[in-house]
């Protein structure tokens, strides 16, 4: 999170379903003479400026839909739902624990498709890279054990090793076409 602000303005959103003075008077203006002709449509019967703003957020409500993503490592998620309650008491929240062995090798399956290799060699990077993410998984359980420390081994880590690894081969490739060229 950038600014705490937005924050701020998301748990208005779920606990008012609005943002106060999100508008100067001349954008709700122009919202009001905007609605004014759908509100007669559809038999809205308080066109005052205060009946269509009612009219615009209970627009807003029905059409807004957000996702939040965030991690719950650290004092500053804690501190965050402590701050701003409706984070957790007007949403929905999935938590997601770590990937299982297949789901590692298909999301890295799929990372490499399109990359040119021979399917052996291909599977075999799979492997490895499934074998890296479960083993500093383990290694972060023992560490944890020995020392209470943690290190945090995250579905977002292991899309940054298949990343890596990509960028790294690309680089390499392109130093071996150098040197057969010259």
């Amino acid at each position: 999170v950038k600014d705490e602000a937005m924050v701020e303005d998301v748990n208005n959103i779920l606990n008012a379903g609005e943002v106060p003075n999100l508008f100067p008077g001349d954008e709700v203006s122009q919202i009001c003479e905007t609605l004014a002709g759908k509100a007669r449509e559809i038999g809205w019967t308080d066109t005052s400026t205060a009946g269509l703003l009612r009219l615009f957020v209970q627009n807003c409500r029905f059409n807004l839909h957000m996702a939040l993503c965030m991690s719950p490592i650290g004092d500053a998620f804690r501190t965050r739902l402590r701050k701003f309650p409706s984070l957790v008491n007007c949403c929905t929240i999935d938590w997601f624990t770590a990937w299982p062995k297949d789901a590692l090798l298909t999301v890295a399956g799929s990372f490499f498709q399109d990359i040119k290799m021979e399917d052996q060699v291909r599977t075999s990077v799979q492997e490895m890279c499934c074998y890296f993410q479960e083993s500093v998984a383990e290694l972060s359980n023992r560490y944890f054990n020995e020392l209470r420390r943690h290190n945090y081994v995250t579905p977002t880590s292991y899309l940054e090793l298949l990343a890596s690894f990509r960028g790294l081969l690309d680089i390499k490739r392109g130093e071996v076409a150098a040197a057969k060229s010259r």
